[in-house]
């Protein structure tokens, strides 16, 4: 389901999580969430509601977060010790997907 969820989210982006215009009104939100839940269920044969891709997506986005940063803070540290695990490719295309200025709050290119 993650995978679905992610590519679907990547698809209805811009008007998931644009700004509020005349393009972009709560209406047309609502639908869209409304479509994603939708084709997750088709998919997996298992009825979901919007509210609960919301909130999927809210727990996928805040677990690869957390592992982008637990990796960014392994490569930044000196000395030994294990290094952390790297992110998958999953948690990688969320964290592409939102930006590393919401992670990070300082893109990686300003820190060379």
């Amino acid at each position: 389901m993650c995978i679905k969820v992610t590519q679907l989210l990547m698809i209805y982006y811009q008007v998931l999580f644009g700004k509020f215009s005349s393009a972009v009104s709560v209406t047309a939100k609502d639908k869209c969430w409304a479509d994603v839940a939708a084709l997750v269920t088709a998919a997996s044969g298992i009825n979901r509601s919007a509210a609960e891709i919301k909130k999927k997506w809210s727990c996928m986005k805040s677990e690869a977060k957390t592992c982008a940063s637990a990796a960014r803070r392994s490569h930044t540290q000196t000395g030994g010790g294990p290094k952390s695990e790297e992110v998958d490719g999953q948690k990688q295309r969320i964290v592409s997907l939102i930006g590393e200025v919401s992670i990070f709050l300082i893109p990686h290119r300003a820190w060379k």
